[in-house]
């Protein structure tokens, strides 16, 4: 797999073209805003759902979705130091 460094502002005026490079040539992009890397583009095999959808779709998944998009509609979110201290506490 190659690896590409791209903008923040490249990722969006390409994003059409970049996730079917990511496919068809098995290249992972690195976003990053202020030279800090903030998310990657991995391409996804086309069998890849047909493999793992039995691990990945589960009844308590799809309950916690559903509660998820309840608590996006009312405003009940939280950034991302709030979920790593919490999950840091859970442990």
């Amino acid at each position: 797999m190659t690896t590409k460094i791209i903008s923040l502002n490249e990722y969006r005026k390409n994003l059409s073209t970049l996730w079917k490079q990511s496919r068809e040539n098995d290249i992972k992009y690195i976003v990053m805003v202020h030279s800090k890397p903030v998310f990657e583009v991995n391409p996804i095999k086309e069998d890849y759902l047909d493999e793992n959808w039995d691990t990945m779709y589960t009844s308590d998944n799809h309950k916690a979705y559903l509660k998820a998009q309840e608590e996006l509609k009312n405003g009940e979110t939280v950034d991302g130091k709030e979920f790593l201290l919490d999950l840091i506490k859970s442990k």
